[in-house]
């Protein structure tokens, strides 16, 4: 049977400490095709270069560093770039906090015998603290301290829903390289571009979604306030209103697919009338979804909010 070649497509924003866990774990990989390593930078300050370098030189595969502008946070271009610099056949995102068992390639490449198949795959967490930082670190060492999550176990129920594309997280997600595989740009901020690109693949391009537990990661998280790019973890004013934008522009560009689901985390977002901004907290009584996105659009209607993010690509 053939092996594909595989192009790893790593988003990174000043994790240069994290990277460096998932570049030893990822040159213990058993898979015996050829591959390649693309660090899609968005725009970090830290010397990721001579980490990939460093990479680069120890690998027996091609490892490149592909760095733009930090403008927000813009994870779409961020992947897209890597995708345009891809020449492998199947496409493995990761992020940089994650790390990988050595058969995390050999088992994505093996889920791909059919055609046209996102396949996606479940994650461990394990926490840090400022204390447990070292650059040093065996990455089995963080498996053996990961946790399991309700996370996965919610990703296999939705698998087998009539939303199968809310499985997928870009984390942990390998396609065949086609050109309708790419991110929309106009997502700006966390969450929503990853299943926007697997619901529009599933509804409109026949894509099958596989979720397979054999395909699993570590989610390392640093107590690093600026390395958090989730909004609710912060309760980032900000944040939560491009969040809250986005979900909005992902219902628009699918006004008759049911993205429900994907809305209903709206619910845990509220709006202070005497600071006239956007909290994350307990659900609000019984307001349900549309009356938080109905007090969204006027919201942003009336605080003339800049819409950010490029025009998707054609």
């Amino acid at each position: 049977m053939k092996t594909p070649r595989i192009s790893v497509i790593v988003a990174v924003h000043e994790q240069s400490l994290t990277l460096a866990w998932l570049f030893r774990s990822l040159s213990a990989q058993d898979y015996p095709g050829e591959w390649e390593i693309l660090v899609c930078d968005d725009g970090s300050r830290a010397d990721l270069v001579s980490i990939t370098r460093d990479a680069h030189r120890e690998f027996g595969c091609d490892v490149r560093h592909i760095w733009q502008p930090h403008q927000c946070f813009r994870a779409s271009r961020s992947r897209n770039n890597g995708i345009r610099c891809a020449t492998g056949e199947i496409l493995v995102f990761l992020d940089a906090d994650m790390i990988v068992k050595q058969d995390f390639l050999s088992m994505h490449a093996a889920a791909h015998e059919r055609d046209r198949r996102v396949v996606c795959g479940g994650r461990r967490w394990v926490t840090l603290d400022e204390s447990g930082l070292d650059a040093r670190m065996i990455p089995t060492d963080l498996w053996a301290r990961a946790r399991t999550r309700g996370e996965s176990a919610r990703q296999e129920e939705f698998a087998t829903s009539s939303w199968p594309w809310m499985a997928c997280v870009s984390c942990n997600l390998s396609i065949p390289r086609r050109a309708e595989v790419w991110f929309d740009e106009r997502f700006v901020g966390w969450g929503g571009e990853d299943r926007e690109l697997a619901l529009r693949l599933h509804v409109y391009d026949h894509y099958d979604i596989h979720y397979t537990t054999s395909v699993e990661g570590v989610h390392v998280t640093l107590n690093q306030p600026w390395l958090v790019s989730n909004p609710f973890l912060l309760n980032d004013h900000d944040g939560i209103v491009r969040f809250i934008k986005n979900r909005l522009l992902l219902r628009s560009l699918h006004p008759t697919v049911d993205v429900r689901p994907l809305l209903e985390v709206l619910r845990g977002c509220f709006l202070d009338k005497t600071t006239n901004r956007w909290y994350a907290g307990p659900r609000r009584g019984r307001a349900s979804v549309e009356d938080v996105l109905a007090e969204a659009e006027h919201w942003l209607a009336t605080n003339d909010v800049a819409t950010e993010g490029r025009p998707a690509r054609r």
